[in-house]
């Protein structure tokens, strides 16, 4: 008895965790997947009804509208986050100045939800309030930048916002990842003679194939689950049709105009899609195949073009950085570029702190009015006194405690 219970002790401690995961996370993916097959309005009915709801799906022009948003938004939101997640990361592992401060300053706001800063980037793209309005009164009367009206437009001001916030965490997966590359692996290139351009394009970047994998497969589910995004820029229930992610659409057609199975039919879309993606990713962390089987199409096609910089700028590779790309770029001008980003991340919280204590008439004054002169602290302590702020700080601490891991 002892020794059965010895041996099978795991399997009955994880057994409650199981069972609940498997009736509230797979038990709801499975009813939806059978409403998706039923006529449900208000409430679900269990009749089935064949590919109805999906013949219905597919045949709806603001359904196609959604489609084309997020294939847009997903390439754009991926190329870009990438990108300039690389890119910070490559120049914090520089061992510049105050490393740790910028790190948190382009991690922050991964660490806030988009339902606060969301208010700010809808002011800030504002054509009447935000950019246009600011380089209008600056002189350039013909300048415009009315994306967040546009019909055409609009999906990019999301792409804008979703970067902004996201970006840093795609740096922070990056950083860890140069930071695991090997020395001697780098040292070995430089004996061989190899520049720095090619070091990082033949030696490093590969070395970083696991994270951006990883990192290619977080965001692009990611783009799959873009809600709070749209919901705040557009003020809620008014989002147009031009601006609507899946997820918004799904929201209008199941839970405002109540036709359950129809939004039911788009998240068993949205369910197989994020599947199939995740399916890819395992398959590719399994693979055995060799380094040059595995080696990518982009990279087929960009190889030509490292070349052709690495003879144009003959960059020579550093002996105090073991992956330093530029050496000829000095410390100082690597700090100053790396802050000035850090500065522009913060635009949104300082115009959002800095309008908090304006009036109205501040907040549309020209030129900008950095700090009031005499700050109106009402929204303030309105905060405290006919809100309840301060249990809200407190559950937001015990969560934070709860859910950090035990050392």
């Amino acid at each position: 008895m002892f020794k059965w219970l010895e041996k099978n002790l795991p399997k009955i401690v994880m057994a409650p965790a199981v069972g609940l995961i498997g009736w509230f996370v797979y038990g709801f993916v499975l009813w939806t997947l059978y409403i998706s097959f039923t006529n449900s309005k208000i409430l679900p009915k269990y009749e089935l009804w064949g590919f109805g709801q999906y013949e219905k799906l597919w045949a709806s022009r603001k359904w196609l509208i959604a489609v084309d948003n997020l294939l847009i938004f997903t390439a754009l939101f991926l190329i870009f986050c990438v990108v300039i997640g690389i890119i910070l990361a490559i120049f914090l592992d520089q061992k510049i100045r105050a490393e740790g401060l910028l790190r948190t300053i382009y991690l922050y706001p991964m660490a806030l939800s988009f339902i606060v800063t969301g208010t700010a980037w809808k002011w800030i793209l504002n054509p009447t309030l935000g950019i246009q309005k600011m380089f209008r009164d600056w002189g350039f009367e013909n300048f415009t930048f009315d994306w967040l009206v546009d019909r055409e437009m609009a999906i990019y001001t999301i792409v804008i916002a979703g970067v902004w916030q996201s970006a840093g965490f795609v740096m922070a997966l990056f950083l860890a990842g140069l930071r695991s590359v090997e020395d001697e692996i780098v040292k070995a290139a430089k004996i061989d003679g190899a520049t720095a351009w090619h070091q990082f394009w033949y030696v490093t970047l590969p070395q970083l194939a696991p994270v951006t994998l990883f990192v290619c497969i977080i965001v692009s589910i990611g783009s799959f689950q873009i809600f709070e995004d749209v919901f705040v820029m557009y003020s809620g229930n008014d989002v147009p049709t031009h601006a609507k992610s899946m997820v918004v659409y799904m929201m209008e057609r199941g839970f405002q105009q109540l036709k359950l199975g129809f939004g039911s039919s788009i998240g068993v879309f949205m369910f197989i899609c994020i599947l199939a993606i995740s399916l890819f990713q395992f398959r590719s962390f399994a693979s055995n195949l060799d380094q040059d089987a595995k080696k990518s199409f982009i990279e087929r096609i960009l190889s030509p073009i490292i070349d052709f910089i690495a003879n144009i700028f003959p960059i020579e590779s550093s002996t105090s950085s073991k992956k330093s790309l530029s050496p000829k770029i000095g410390k100082y001008s690597l700090n100053f570029i790396i802050t000035i980003i850090g500065l522009i991340t913060l635009i949104p919280y300082a115009f959002m702190l800095t309008s908090s204590v304006k009036s109205t008439a501040e907040i549309m004054a020209w030129p900008p009015i950095m700090w009031s002169k005499s700050p109106n602290w009402e929204n303030v302590t309105k905060l405290f006194t006919e809100f309840p702020a301060s249990l809200w700080i407190f559950n937001s601490l015990s969560l934070i405690h709860i859910s950090e891991p035990t050392r």
